[in-house]
C-alpha cells in the first residue's frame, strides 16, 4: 500500500511539473502524504531546484539531517559515472613471482584486488565463482603451470584497512546490509548461515553450515526458535577481521535448511 501511495505521489508531480507555479501544488501532495497513517512516525525532507535556473522550486525539511538507505545508492552511482566515466572497468591481477621450469612455478601466485564489488557476485552470469576459478586457471594453463611450489596469497592492501563508514551501527555490520568494501571482494561479501530450527517455541536452533565455508573459530549462538511463520528475526554480531562473534534473535518453528545472510568479515580468505 505505501508504494502505491508513494507511487501515486510521484505521477502527480510529474504532471504537475509543467505548471507555471508548482509550490503549491507540491506542498499539498507532500501534506497529503504526512497525513497518511503510514507516515505517523516517519520524517519526510523534499527538495526542488529548476534545472535551467537553479532557483529552489521547493523546500521541505531540506536542512534536516535523514538516514538515506538505498537512496544513497542513486547519489554514489551517479558520482562514479562521473569521475569514472561509462567505459570504466574494475580490474583484479592475477600475478606470479619466481620462476617456471617445465610444468612447476617455482614461486607463488599473488592475486590482487583493486576493489572490484562484482568479483564472485552470484548476480551477474560473468561474476560467478566457477567462472572467475575457471579465467584463472586458464591464465595458469597458458603459462604451461601444473605445480605451484610456495603459497597463494590474496593482496587486499591497496584500499584502507577501515571497509566500513565510521558510526554505522553494532547491529548492522555483522548482517549482508552491513557488508564493508575491500580491495579485494569476494560474493558481494556475503555469506548465508544454513539454520535448524526447533519444533516448539523457544527450542534452540542449530547453526548447519555456512555458503560459502568461512574460517569462523567460534560462533556463540545465542538463537531461538520463534512462533510459526514469524520470519527471519536474527541478527549476526560478527565484526571485520575477526573470527569470534555471536548470533541472536529468532527464527520459525519447524524451519530445516533456513537461511540467514551475513556479512564477510574478511572476504580475502573466503576465496581459497
Amino acid at each position: 500500500m505505501r508504494t502505491f501511495q508513494l507511487m501515486i505521489g510521484s505521477l502527480f508531480i510529474s504532471m504537475i511539473a509543467s505548471s507555471q507555479d508548482i509550490s503549491p501544488k507540491l506542498d499539498s501532495t507532500v501534506k497529503a502524504m504526512l497525513s497518511d497513517s503510514t507516515m505517523k512516525h516517519a520524517i519526510m525532507g523534499f527538495y526542488v531546484v529548476n534545472s535551467a535556473t537553479n532557483e529552489v522550486v521547493y523546500d521541505f525539511n531540506s536542512q534536516v539531517g535523514l538516514a538515506p538507505a538505498s537512496c544513497q545508492k542513486i547519489i554514489t552511482s551517479i558520482a562514479a559515472f562521473d569521475l569514472l566515466g561509462k567505459e570504466y572497468r574494475w580490474k583484479t591481477e592475477l600475478g606470479i613471482d619466481g620462476s617456471i621450469a617445465k610444468d612447476t612455478l617455482h614461486g607463488s601466485i599473488h592475486i590482487t584486488g583493486y576493489g572490484d564489488p562484482t568479483l564472485g557476485s552470484w548476480r551477474y552470469a560473468a561474476t560467478k565463482p566457477e567462472l572467475v576459478f575457471a579465467a584463472w586457471t586458464k591464465a595458469l594453463q597458458q603459462l604451461k603451470i601444473k605445480v605451484v611450489e610456495k603459497n597463494l596469497y590474496f593482496n587486499s592492501t591497496n584500499f584502507p584497512y577501515q571497509p566500513l563508514p565510521g558510526g554505522w551501527i553494532w547491529d548492522d555490520i555483522g548482517n549482508y546490509y552491513g557488508a564493508g568494501h575491500f580491495a579485494l571482494n569476494w560474493n558481494e561479501n556475503q555469506y548465508s548461515m544454513v539454520l535448524n530450527a526447533g519444533d516448539n517455541e523457544g527450542d534452540s536452533v542449530k547453526i548447519i553450515s555456512l555458503e560459502p565455508a568461512m574460517q569462523l573459530s567460534e560462533m556463540n549462538n545465542l538463537l531461538k526458535t520463534g512462533k510459526k511463520s514469524s520470519g527471519d528475526n536474527a541478527y549476526i554480531y560478527l565484526a571485520p577481521y575477526t573470527q569470534n562473534g555471536f548470533i541472536t534473535g529468532t527464527i520459525p518453528a519447524g524451519e530445516k535448511g533456513f537461511k540467514i545472510a551475513g556479512s564477510m568479515p574478511y572476504p580475502s580468505t573466503t576465496i581459497s
